[in-house]
């Protein structure tokens, strides 16, 4: 265990307010920007009447492009890396031999928080269905105290876009000159989410915090700067 100094104490906790703040303003600016944002990426059908607008899924959802993005949020994608991460490791005499499990644990803790975090908030999907009905709250702890009725549709924050951060957060401490990509394809599952109206924005960029800060528990510290290093 390294010892810190009074000093060294204060600067790592001058360093964790910081990030804090950051983090704070950002969703708070992301929260600003929600009904700009939807409205820029997302395609809406004007209804007639007294209808609300429906969203044209059809448009994104039957690309192949599409369903890669989107696909880099699901578990079962990077569960099948993991495999191949322990195989190449094994074969290859790899020192560190818990990469596939620290990327699985990543993924699985990310995915989890995401989905716990929904049912205390209650924040729903700007669509019902692929109908457009806005910014819409549950009651708050509804989804957990009585789920059969408040449980359903809920979108804060977006869980496909915690797993594809958490997964690209942990590859990139153990493959730092793929992150860009890594982390390019992260972002893009979370506009996939926002493409077909599933999720606002603010919602991608909470699901986006809980898979680095997930993934970062299970990255070891002796790496854990490779992310923003350049080799």
């Amino acid at each position: 265990m390294n010892y810190l100094s009074p000093h060294d104490k204060r600067q790592r906790a001058l360093r964790g307010t910081r990030a804090a703040a950051v983090i704070a303003f950002g969703l708070l600016l992301t929260l600003f920007l929600d009904q700009f944002a939807f409205e820029l990426v997302t395609p809406l059908i004007e209804s007639t009447g007294d209808e609300a607008p429906r969203v044209d899924k059809a448009r994104y959802e039957l690309h192949d492009w599409y369903r890669f993005l989107r696909i880099q949020g699901f578990a079962g994608t990077w569960a099948a890396v993991a495999v191949l991460l322990a195989l190449h490791d094994r074969a290859t005499g790899h020192p560190t031999h818990d990469r596939a499990l620290r990327l699985i644990g990543a993924v699985v803790v990310a995915g989890l928080a995401a989905e716990l975090l929904k049912l205390v908030v209650g924040r729903e999907r700007p669509i019902e269905g692929s109908v457009f009905q806005g910014d819409v709250y549950k009651p708050f702890l509804g989804a957990v105290l009585n789920g059969s009725e408040h449980g359903g549709n809920l979108g804060f924050p977006s869980s496909h876009t915690s797993t594809a951060f958490a997964a690209a957060t942990a590859l990139a401490a153990f493959f730092p000159s793929t992150r860009w990509v890594l982390f390019a394809l992260a972002a893009g599952c979370g506009l996939s989410r926002m493409l077909t109206g599933a999720h606002w924005l603010s919602d991608v960029y909470a699901g986006a915090i809980i898979g680095i800060l997930g993934a970062l528990l299970f990255v070891p510290k002796s790496t854990g700067s490779l992310i923003t290093s350049s080799r």
